[in-house]
């Protein structure tokens, strides 16, 4: 798929940090951050924030917001496979990373003395720049090539109950629905 284009490779590089702070016995708050830099795709500042309120020792809420990126491929960028007999493909150098911003409000309830948990979630989540390989014009003889073709707005809610009434015996319920 990489024809007489040698060694090709991409360097990437990444910091993150993250910190916790509990100003209150019932609040904790925490912050992350990441920065990474790939050759081929550019830099990438990725935030982390999330506000944990301890409403007991049992039950907890947490509001929190994170952004994360997906790279496309070396193949995505640079790919040249010309074969007539099978499907042209040709790499896109212009490619933007894929964005997801995610917010979400949760409840967590551990109630340790009957060994059961309970983990509800409600998200909202934007992907920006979804990449999709796809043919670059109305030909038929076009090639196909990885392209940014929409953003997606998804909301939703998951849970996970788990109950552990015997040691070595675990029930497990998980459930997610998404639009």
């Amino acid at each position: 798929m990489l024809p007489d284009a040698g060694r090709v490779g991409r360097d990437i590089w990444r910091i993150f940090s993250s910190a916790e702070w509990r100003p209150k016995p019932w609040l904790t708050a925490n912050l992350g951050a990441a920065h990474e830099h790939d050759s081929l795709a550019g830099n990438h500042f990725s935030p982390r924030a999330s506000l944990a309120f301890h409403l007991s020792q049992e039950d907890t809420v947490r509001l929190g917001f994170a952004r994360a990126w997906r790279t496309p491929s070396i193949l995505a960028f640079k790919v040249n496979q010309r074969d007539p007999n099978i499907e042209t493909l040709v790499g896109n150098p212009g490619l933007p990373a894929e964005r997801l911003d995610s917010w979400e409000l949760a409840y967590l309830g551990d109630w340790r003395r009957i060994n059961m948990s309970l983990d509800v979630r409600h998200f909202r989540e934007r992907l920006d720049d979804r990449l999709m390989v796809v043919r670059t014009g109305p030909s038929p003889a076009t090639p196909y090539s990885e392209q940014s073709i929409q953003d997606i707005s998804i909301r939703g809610y998951e849970f996970q109950w788990r109950w552990q009434p015997l040691n070595g015996t675990r029930f497990l319920l998980n459930h997610a629905s998404m639009r």
